[in-house]
């Protein structure tokens, strides 16, 4: 059986929804014996979103990046290096030539490709799918991103809001897989007691994730004398208190570190598709604090804090718990319990089982 994930174009970062995507290409390849194969599509300039400039520079930044590969014959990204038996491709002729047909299965992962899928489903007859990880609103037109989960293609959401919303929009059944992070990757630290410093993950590429907001609560705990650190792709923000530590683009070790001395780590975003950063964060023994926001709320109603998506809100809430070491220890055994218990194999079977059901591990 063969199966095409089609991503959006090249991550020139770590994306935790590319490696969402890289994992179940690797399950399906190790564990059902798959044919899989991962085509990077560009950001198409037909495609309805922004300016027609913005989608002509980020079709050039893919082409060119698309060359570089090419030309130094690599096969992934420096980020995330996949098995060798997973093949990818840069160009949509490549999976034209595949033959698919009615056993095969085409899995969007976009707004971006869900038409490429659907009209892959419509020429071969393979299985369609439409793996969404989010609400998608911030690259295309609202109008644009709806007729998408009208495609005749199976919804799958890593979270039950993302369902909700697609339900409310098409009236259409939407499977739910949630996401899971590797407990033997992120293993506990030090209790909370024996740690002094409050964390966050700083993402000001994406409005969702409220950098300005983290980072006025970073300020404000900083000048309080509580040790304070933050991490994330992007460089040291130029508003970020000089008595907060930044680490970027971290590596593995670097942020098993930072989750280890961190007592609290809290959340400030506006909606979240999962929320993985929280994830790691409580199973390395991080008392978590965050906004409700949806893809938290998903696995965290046991031993999360929620509170209001204001500074002070997030901050006061910060503060509580920082000061209740004892109390928030259960929640914090709690939280490691219930997502331990739920490994990324497990989701990548459940994920494999809507896919591929006649491929058995």
């Amino acid at each position: 059986m063969k199966i095409v994930f089609i991503l959006p174009g090249y991550a020139y970062r770590p994306i935790g929804g590319y490696n969402v995507v890289f994992d179940y290409a690797e399950y399906l390849t190790a564990n059902r014996a798959a044919d899989v194969h991962v085509l990077y599509y560009p950001y198409q300039l037909g495609t309805p979103g922004r300016s027609l400039m913005s989608r002509f520079h980020s079709q050039f930044k893919q082409v060119v990046v698309r060359s570089l590969v090419k030309m130094s014959r690599r096969r992934e990204l420096d980020w995330r290096a996949l098995m060798p038996e997973v093949r990818t491709h840069s160009w949509k002729r490549e999976i034209e030539r595949l033959s698919l047909g009615a056993g095969d299965a085409v899995v969007a992962t976009s707004p971006q490709t869900a038409h490429l899928a659907a009209n892959l489903v419509h020429k071969t007859s393979a299985r369609g799918f439409y793996f969404l990880q989010h609400v998608e609103d911030w690259d295309v037109e609202l109008e644009f991103l709806h007729s998408t989960y009208r495609l005749p293609l199976e919804l799958v959401a890593v979270a039950p809001w993302i369902r909700d919303y697609c339900a409310s929009v098409s009236g259409r059944e939407c499977h739910v897989v949630l996401n899971a992070v590797d407990a033997q990757k992120y293993a506990p630290g030090p209790p909370l007691s024996d740690r002094v410093c409050v964390g966050t993950l700083l993402t000001p590429s994406n409005a969702r994730k409220r950098a300005g907001l983290a980072i006025a609560v970073l300020n404000d705990l900083s000048g309080m004398g509580i040790p304070c650190q933050s991490f994330g792709t992007c460089d040291r923000p130029r508003d970020l208190s000089p008595s907060v530590a930044h680490l970027s683009n971290p590596t593995h070790p670097e942020l098993l570190h930072f989750y280890r001395t961190t007592r609290v780590f809290f959340c400030t975003s506006s909606t979240e598709g999962f929320g993985l950063a929280p994830a790691e964060a409580a199973l390395c023994g991080c008392a978590v604090v965050s906004t409700r926001n949806g893809g938290v709320e998903a696995y965290g109603d046991d031993f999360v804090t929620f509170c209001g998506d204001t500074q002070e809100d997030i901050r006061n809430a910060v503060l509580e718990v920082y000061s209740r070491c004892e109390s928030a220890q259960t929640q914090v055994e709690r939280g490691i319990e219930q997502l331990a218990g739920y490994s990324p194999d497990d989701a990548a079977g459940a994920f494999a089982d809507i896919v591929a059901p006649d491929l058995q591990p």
